[in-house]
């Protein structure tokens, strides 16, 4: 049987009844068939690998296939302040409670719209990671979504037009001939649209 010496820290700082009371768990752990050593340099290693590690990672692989749009705003919820606080956490710590929680505030600071795109980023990381081989699970799932509201249907009638062109001045931005004409095919697709 091989030995391994097990480093507790400073002498000083240790009485007789803790330092005993440490030992014999650590006893237990080994007579159980546990490798308390490996553990320690285990856990040492997946703290490393933190979620903006991670995230680094992820859209470095994501970048070349995806829209440069998508990209952008992937990049945008993950490594903004959205998911600030769980950036140092290791990623296999991460819980479906503390995504819950950042969803949550995330909505109530950004709106059911935002919450709903950040928590499918945040999924999409999580996805990628578990083909990795870099977590077990995806803390996302089980998380509630944010109910967004339905999108508006509104057009303008005919007055409010009329209201819009009186209001334009006659400027680079306003009423010259050519933005009246460019324009006025896409407000009458409007109206025949909600006519229908």
């Amino acid at each position: 049987m091989a030995r391994s010496r097990i480093l507790r820290g400073a002498a000083r700082s240790y009485r007789a009844r803790r330092s005993g009371a440490a030992a014999r768990k650590v006893l237990a752990k080994i007579a159980l068939g546990e490798d308390p050593q490996a553990d320690r340099a285990d856990r040492r290693g997946k703290d490393r690998l933190n979620l903006r590690s991670v995230i680094d990672e992820y859209l470095l692989a994501k970048e070349p296939t995806v829209r440069p749009r998508t990209f952008v705003e992937a990049k945008r919820y993950l490594t903004g302040g959205y998911f600030r606080s769980l950036h140092a956490m290791p990623l296999d710590q991460i819980a479906r409670r503390d995504v819950a929680t950042r969803l949550l505030v995330i909505a109530r600071e950004a709106g059911a719209v935002t919450s709903g795109r950040a928590r499918s980023a945040i999924s999409s990381l999580f996805a990628w990671a578990m083909g990795q081989g870099l977590v077990e699970a995806n803390p996302v799932i089980g998380t509630n979504q944010s109910k967004v509201p339905p999108s508006r249907d509104r057009v303008l009638d005919d007055d409010e037009l009329r209201a819009i062109w009186r209001a334009c001045q006659d400027d680079d931005f306003g009423r010259n001939r050519a933005d009246i004409d460019a324009h006025r095919p896409a407000a009458n697709r409007g109206r025949r649209h909600a006519m229908a």
